[in-house]
């Protein structure tokens, strides 16, 4: 269990690295911008692309720090403000809905609601304590995320496949010795007695 010392260590570290890479990122810019700002549209969608290829950041992210550095001449680390909404869920959380789902083959959002609140009520397991007041929307909010995929396991049985035993149609031998033509004719009913079947064998 980590210490709020080590955690704010940790944080610090976070902050060094982001800045560090902001620094190296406004040293190839002012290069890059010369470049950027001389270029038609096309080209410069071109240049971002590849940006976003090699720096992991998003083109949007891109074009604020090009911004940046235009308007202010560097680009400098804006930490985010700690003022976000409190996740509710965590990830375990997440695993335990996929673990639950690949039990009973992914049913609906609301049988799985129902399953937690029993895995919870009923049964008296505490880890499904936040998941037993889950909404039937948050569910499949969850099904979309990476963690769920990454761990939900879904079992299909093989599909029967048809398979024509036998075919009516003319023979094509195209000449070829080996090949048979089967015919059957029903020769009728009389007085609701079945009559004769006679097979036609054609070489």
């Amino acid at each position: 269990m980590s210490t709020p010392k080590a955690t704010h260590c940790q944080q610090s570290q976070n902050r060094q690295t982001q800045q560090k890479s902001y620094r190296t990122r406004d040293e190839a810019q002012r290069d890059i911008l010369q470049y950027y700002q001389t270029r038609n549209r096309r080209e410069r969608g071109l240049l971002i692309r590849f940006m976003a290829r090699v720096s992991g950041y998003s083109p949007a992210q891109l074009k604020r720090l090009i911004k940046q550095q235009r308007d202010t001449g560097k680009i400098t680390h804006r930490p985010a403000r700690n003022n976000g909404f409190k996740r509710q869920y965590t990830d375990a959380d997440i695993r335990l809905l996929a673990k639950i789902d690949s039990l009973h083959g992914t049913p609906s959002g609301g049988v799985s609601k129902k399953l937690c609140e029993r895995a919870f009520h009923q049964f008296g397991l505490t880890e499904y304590e936040r998941l037993s007041s889950i909404s039937v929307a948050q569910v499949y909010r969850m099904r979309k995320t990476r963690h769920y995929q990454l761990k939900h396991v879904t079992h299909t049985k093989t599909s029967p496949t048809q398979v024509a035993i036998g075919e009516r149609r003319k023979p094509h031998p195209k000449g070829q010795p080996g090949y048979i033509r089967i015919d059957t004719v029903h020769q009728g009913d009389l007085d609701k007695q079945k009559g004769v079947y006679h097979i036609n064998a054609v070489d």
